[in-house]
């Protein structure tokens, strides 16, 4: 019985001690989301990630989160720069450029921010899939 309840309470504490981003959700783009009123639902945390896609009746992707605490993140976005594709990325007000792709943002618990994903160059033959990662930074 002993050695039981010990392999138990060993599994609940590596149960228990899995990192939150082990439980990361992946957000799809939902059309319609092309305007900050008609934005897509995204909750910022450790590991959550967007998918989604831009072509010529689809110019640009809004999301909006509700920080849930204060805290450093970084949003990276990652996308094929095939043909001379640039998309650019939007956290409030951190943008990202066409040689650095991700921004780092310090958001406070309670504040409601807006992302957006738009070209800086699009070439529609090309298909414009894009996905967006988000990471917690310790300062």
């Amino acid at each position: 019985m002993k050695k039981f309840t010990a392999t138990s309470i060993l599994a609940l504490t590596l149960l228990l001690g899995v990192s939150s981003s082990a439980f990361a959700a992946t957000y799809s783009d939902v059309e319609p989301n092309n305007t900050v009123a008609t934005a897509s639902h995204f909750a910022a945390a450790d590991g959550n990630q967007i998918t989604g896609d831009l072509n010529g009746s689809d110019p640009q992707d809004y999301y909006t989160f509700t920080a849930q605490k204060t805290q450093k993140m970084r949003f990276q976005i990652s996308y094929s720069k095939a043909g001379g594709q640039f998309l650019r990325l939007k956290v409030g007000t951190s943008v990202t450029s066409e040689t650095i792709d991700y921004v780092d943002v310090n958001l406070v618990a309670g504040t409601t921010y807006t992302i957006r994903i738009d070209p800086f160059v699009t070439n529609t033959s090309v298909g414009s899939s894009y996905n967006v990662y988000t990471y917690a930074l310790t300062n």
